[in-house]
């Protein structure tokens, strides 16, 4: 199946079309009315849900629905919760909050939980940026998230990991330059990710989950452009 937006009798709604194996469409799209005009997608669950979040100041929630169509369910109360992010079996839904922290909630609802991150005595906290980009992209073992951050001293955006129950921020991107990395996406076997790396152009990079020097993909000829990115299965 795919899902998508689109503009039906001047209402924006999310469109749900089964597909063919050979890529055709096998009925008529099932319209889904999201509860406000401006959301964002935020994919499939592995048990065939459809998340996404409305983004109408100032009513930022989390939302799934079936992909049989029906009632919209909220999983978090109004307030802030943007960049949202399955987790691998499909429980979970990570997001930003409004302290911008990385939270988390049960796909059905419930109490919001916090990803506590640990810092040394006297070491800069390292800060996530509520801007365009900044990933929260789950492992595909599910122990943990890559997100970008900023972090006093360190001139740029970069990309940091920490488990998905609290720990340590690990710094996997580095330069003395200001560049912004962004766009997070893990590769399937989770021992690299691949990201945005915007500076006077904007190109793909690849980097170690390991760290290391991050690999540069594609070149300014290529024209890429500012979006989400993602490998092949």
């Amino acid at each position: 199946m795919i899902a998508y937006s689109a503009k039906f009798e001047e209402a924006n709604v999310i469109c749900i079309v089964p597909i063919s194996e050979d890529g055709k469409p096998e009925a008529e799209p099932i319209i889904v009315e999201p509860p406000t005009q401006d959301y964002k997608l935020s994919g499939w669950s592995t048990d065939g849900k459809i998340g996404f979040c409305t983004t109408e100041e100032p009513h930022f929630a989390l939302y799934t629905v079936s992909a049989s169509g029906g009632r919209t369910v909220q999983v978090t109360p109004e307030g802030y919760a943007t960049y949202p992010s399955w987790s691998p079996d499909g429980t979970r839904i990570f997001f930003l909050n409004a302290e911008t922290e990385i939270a988390w909630v049960s796909a059905d609802g419930g109490e919001i939980e916090i990803i506590p991150a640990l810092f040394a005595e006297r070491t800069p906290r390292v800060e996530l940026i509520p801007e365009y980009g900044v990933g929260n992209a789950v492992s595909p073992d599910g122990t943990s998230i890559v997100f970008s951050a900023v972090k006093e001293g360190i001139p740029g955006i970069h990309l940091w990991m920490i488990p998905v129950e609290g720990g340590k921020p690990v710094q996997l991107t580095s330069s003395p330059q200001p560049y912004e990395d962004r766009f997070p996406c893990w590769s399937p076997n989770g021992d690299s990710v691949a990201f945005l790396r915007f500076r006077m152009q904007c190109n793909i990079f690849v980097v170690s989950v390991e760290g290391g020097e991050p690999r540069q993909i594609t070149s300014d000829l290529d024209s890429v452009a500012s979006s989400v990115i993602g490998w092949s299965p």
